[in-house]
C-alpha cells in the first residue's frame, strides 16, 4: 500500500468515527422525551431543542460519512 494511500485512510477512520458518533447522538435526540413535553439539551452551554440538534447532527453525521468513505476510497490522480 502506498504511502498517501495510508495516509488517506488514516485520515478517514477517525472522520467516520466521529461521523457514526453524531448519527447515533442524533438519533438519540430525536427520540428523547422530558415528561413535561419540552425536550432540551444543554449543548456548549446553550439550551436548544433536542429535536433540532438531533436532526441537526443527524446531517452533520452523514456528510462526514460521505466525506470520510471519499476520502478513503479517493485515488490519487497520476499527471503524465
Amino acid at each position: 500500500m502506498k504511502r498517501g494511500s495510508l495516509l488517506r485512510r488514516a485520515v478517514a477512520v477517525p472522520i467516520f468515527a466521529l461521523a457514526l458518533l453524531l448519527v447515533l447522538y442524533g438519533v438519540f435526540a430525536l427520540i428523547y422525551n422530558d415528561d413535561r413535553g419540552a425536550a432540551f439539551v444543554t449543548i456548549m452551554g446553550q439550551r436548544m431543542d433536542a429535536h433540532s440538534a438531533g436532526a441537526l447532527s443527524l446531517m452533520l453525521g452523514a456528510m462526514a460519512a460521505t466525506i470520510g468513505v471519499l476520502l478513503a476510497r479517493a485515488r490519487l490522480s497520476r499527471s503524465s
